[in-house]
């Protein structure tokens, strides 16, 4: 018989495969990493200083280790009190507020590829750089509210509208940041091929 009384398969079980995959994922992140290194090394001293120490050093691991923080308090330092489900420890806001971090740092890292691939105007990032600071912002006012709330059902309650608000704008920056990359990626690849094409038809024309 569980000494809980709550379901540990919806709770528990969905935060250890959670912090699992994420633990898996870290391992093929740090293996891009040195594959990165290794096989791009004429990249520019910026890029380079962001993918080690901000990008994964500070953010990626910093937020595994505040996930298994999280999951170690409920599972060991909280073993037995189903009260402890009503909120989430202070490693697991941490790691909600990394997370906002991540996206954002990516977010304008594709936008400037968006930016150089299309040659549009500096502007363009600015007012992508402006819109991913404003759900960033938004974020860390969620997690202000969270840590002010007694509960996560109180929480939801009175800021489920502001939660809402940010998922919806990280869908839309998402969705627009695949849309370009595709329609720009596809573009150029097309170019090549008709570039190639006709690289190959006037050499045949002049051997002939």
């Amino acid at each position: 018989m569980s000494l809980l009384p709550i379901n540990v398969s919806s709770t528990l079980g969905v935060l250890l495969a959670g912090n699992l995959v994420q633990c898996f994922l870290l391992g093929v992140l740090i293996v891009q990493t040195y594959r990165y290194y290794t096989r791009f090394s004429y990249d520019t001293s910026i890029l380079k200083v962001l993918v080690c120490t901000i990008f994964l050093l500070l953010c990626e691991i910093g937020h595994s280790i505040c996930c298994c923080h999280a999951l170690y308090t409920y599972v060991v330092i909280q073993y037995g009190n189903p009260m402890a489900f009503l909120s989430l420890p202070i490693s697991g806001i941490m790691a909600c507020g990394i997370n906002g971090i991540i996206e954002c740092i990516v977010q304008l890292f594709f936008a400037n590829r968006i930016r150089i691939f299309g040659r549009f105007s500096v502007y363009f990032l600015i007012i992508y750089a402006l819109v991913a600071s404003m759900r960033f912002g938004l974020t860390v006012a969620a997690l202000v509210n969270q840590i002010r709330s007694a509960t996560l059902v109180i929480f939801i309650m009175n800021w489920r509208w502001l939660v809402i608000l940010v998922l919806c704008i990280r869908c839309a920056i998402d969705h627009t940041i695949s849309a370009f990359l595709l329609y720009y990626l596809t573009f150029k690849k097309r170019n090549r091929n008709v570039e190639a094409k006709y690289k190959f038809h006037s050499f045949t024309a002049k051997r002939s």
